[in-house]
């Protein structure tokens, strides 16, 4: 058979027969350059493991961070979903997660335990606090499922600062409480934000990073609008959220957000 594609924008191989002592049909073998199938199909079949290889690693790490019992159930100290009730052997391992409790594991749904935990990061049986690792681990199911469009808690200002009070929370800085950031006065948020991009000016080296442009517009609508507060403050908590979550280890941004809060 002959060794090129059917065309140039076909990954599959020519059925004609090659003129003979030559590797190509009539139609190819009178082209410059004819693409053979083998290296077009090498790409594709490379392309097909990368694919795969991602799809794999995405499945693995989103059943660790689902927690114990999610591939044995039997691990599992309740029975039923808090809400939905339904039985622990029926619940679809993309919308689990579990803990460990004084040797107990304790599951729930992942949108009851998100909303469960945005109210109060406590287990909802038992009322003890979550570990900061069971908070991280939560963050970071919560933080995947809102890229990809499956779940968002509410989005006024209200929510958004206690989001960022968590996130800092979570970070060690236990006494960040989300009025710190709802009730800021105007003054005291021009030079909270000031504080900030200094800061990351000298940890990022690039005055225009993206963090730092949007922060820079951020401050300059404190002046254009400085009777509308409310935008303000949605504003920048959504940019502070934003860098938040664009980064895996978020204890310097935290430790820069909380200097500044202390500067203001």
């Amino acid at each position: 058979m002959c060794e090129s594609v059917k065309n140039k924008n076909s990954l599959e191989k020519c059925n004609l027969k090659p003129l003979k002592n030559l590797r190509f049909c009539g139609k190819h073998s009178k082209m410059i350059n004819p693409k053979l199938w083998k290296c077009p199909n090498k790409i594709y079949n490379s392309i097909v493991k990368i694919q795969t290889i991602w799809r794999g690693y995405k499945i693995r790490n989103r059943i660790k961070l689902g927690g114990p019992g999610i591939l044995n159930r039997k691990l599992c100290h309740n029975d039923e979903e808090l809400y939905t009730f339904e039985e622990k052997s029926k619940q679809d391992p993309f919308n689990y997660f579990a803990f460990e409790e004084n040797s107990k594991v304790w599951w729930f749904g992942l949108d009851t335990m998100i909303k469960w935990a945005f109210e109060s990061p406590t287990n909802p049986y038992t009322k003890e606090p979550l570990t900061i690792e069971t908070r991280k681990r939560l963050r970071e199911l919560y933080d995947l499922n809102f890229y990809n469009g499956t779940m968002k808690l509410n989005n006024d200002i209200h929510s958004k600062c206690i989001i960022l009070s968590q996130i800092m929370q979570e970070q060690g800085f236990d006494d960040v409480n989300y009025t710190r950031f709802e009730y800021i006065s105007r003054l005291s948020l021009v030079r909270f934000t000031q504080t900030i991009i200094e800061e990351l000016e000298i940890k990022l080296k690039d005055p225009r990073h993206i963090f730092i442009n949007l922060l820079t517009k951020c401050l300059k609508n404190q002046y254009y609008f400085p009777s509308n507060s409310e935008f303000v403050i949605f504003q920048y908590t959504s940019i502070l959220i934003y860098i938040l979550r664009s980064l895996k280890d978020k204890f310097d941004i935290c430790f820069i957000i909380m200097s500044a809060l202390y500067n203001t």
